[in-house]
């Protein structure tokens, strides 16, 4: 038996695979598909572009595995394991295949390897949430589903690309900038510290109330330490300064308010107002208005386009969940984010240097729709807000 909410979330995602891998859709006729086949077998040994291509591969895959073991929920576990990772691997297939056809594309077997690794390890999570069956360790393991993958996001983004390097003069490089002192800026200290409170009331949300202060050291400290020692990243001065302020004002104030979501919800919609509109310098004529979803993620290459996808998806995702949380209905919560993006965009579009489209409040209503289908949604706001 199939569970219709979960089959409906794979339809979602794999109309988003399909989207990413053969957009803009310009096929070149007359290719034979014995040349297609050929061409992938051959590639069998060929070497990864980059592991930036790696982690986008297999990212993308990994909610396409996550839905369908989760669709089939009566099924036994190794059976659901190898239909999520055989139907990953035929459609990474298929998609390499398609993409033999396109001018844009380079298609390889090393996608498919990866995108299958990724719909497989997205199949292992979804098997390890327990089964909705009404127990409230079920109920409120699933209800920590979604804020997990917001955190997950968060450190992402900072700890991109995950290459350690074993370098003393590497760390002290990274170190450096905290020796030389430069006036904090109230708009990036402000943006810093309101994103730290998020992460806050996210550690408390997943580890209790008597764990979140040592759950957030070992969060910030994590990601200090992998900024260190990570290729290409150093620390700076108003990251310190504002996760040591947002850790002072949540546990020593914030958190004992009886509004604080709803505080914390209207702080961060107006941080994601600061990102899309900052410097607010309006051009007396604007540009065009982006109507293709995406585009301008397609154009760039693969390892930024996914950055700034897990950006995007923690920002939104985010915002959607705080206000959720704060006592709005999923549907108004999602539509009121779709809203507020679709009116940043449309600013934008006097603003110089930005692009204005559609992309943001339509990945804003995706998140919203997968929300629904997964079983966070289903579980009431019945947290203290």
């Amino acid at each position: 038996m199939i569970n219709r909410n979960y089959a409906f979330g794979a339809l979602v995602v794999l109309a988003g695979i399909v989207y990413v891998s053969l957009y803009p859709f310009h096929l070149k006729a007359g290719v034979p598909p014995s040349g297609a086949l050929h061409h992938l077998l051959s590639t069998w040994r060929e070497p990864p572009t980059s592991s930036g291509d790696v982690i986008a591969n297999v990212l993308l895959y990994m909610p396409w595995g996550f839905f369908v073991a989760r669709s089939f929920h009566r099924s036994p576990t190794v059976l659901r394991i190898l239909i999520a990772a055989a139907l990953g691997a035929a459609l990474s297939f298929a998609m390499e295949w398609a993409q033999f056809s396109s001018a844009e594309r380079y298609a390889d077997l090393h996608d498919v390897y990866t995108n299958t690794a990724g719909a497989l390890l997205g199949a292992i999570a979804a098997l390890m949430l327990p089964s909705r069956r009404g127990d409230r360790l079920a109920r409120d393991f699933d209800f920590q589903l979604f804020p997990a993958l917001l955190l997950a996001a968060f450190i992402a983004v900072r700890l991109y690309p995950f290459v350690p390097v074993f370098d003393p003069h590497k760390y002290v490089a990274a170190l450096r900038p905290l020796l030389v002192f430069a006036s904090l800026g109230r708009e990036d200290l402000f943006l810093r510290s309101v994103t730290w409170l998020v992460t806050c009331y996210l550690a408390e949300t997943l580890f209790g109330r008597r764990s979140a202060l040592l759950a957030y050291i070992l969060i910030a400290c994590g990601v200090f330490l992998g900024r260190v020692v990570i290729a290409d990243a150093q620390l700076s001065p108003p990251s310190v300064v504002s996760a040591l302020l947002a850790g002072a004002v949540w546990f020593a104030l914030l958190r004992y308010l009886p509004g604080r979501v709803a505080i914390l919800a209207i702080a961060f919609a107006a941080v994601v107002m600061l990102e899309r509109l900052t410097p607010f310098r309006l051009a007396p004529i604007g540009h065009g208005f982006e109507w293709v979803p995406f585009l301008d993620l397609l154009r760039a290459p693969i390892e930024s386009g996914f950055l700034v996808m897990i950006d995007k998806f923690f920002l939104y995702g985010a915002l959607i969940w705080l206000l959720l949380r704060a006592g709005l209905r999923l549907w108004r919560a999602t539509v009121a984010v779709a809203l507020l993006l679709l009116f940043c965009s449309f600013v934008e579009m006097y603003l110089p240097g930005r692009s204005a489209g559609i992309t943001d409040a339509l990945l804003a209503l995706i998140i919203g729709i997968l929300l629904r289908l997964s079983a966070t949604a289903r579980q009431p706001a019945a947290q203290p807000v």
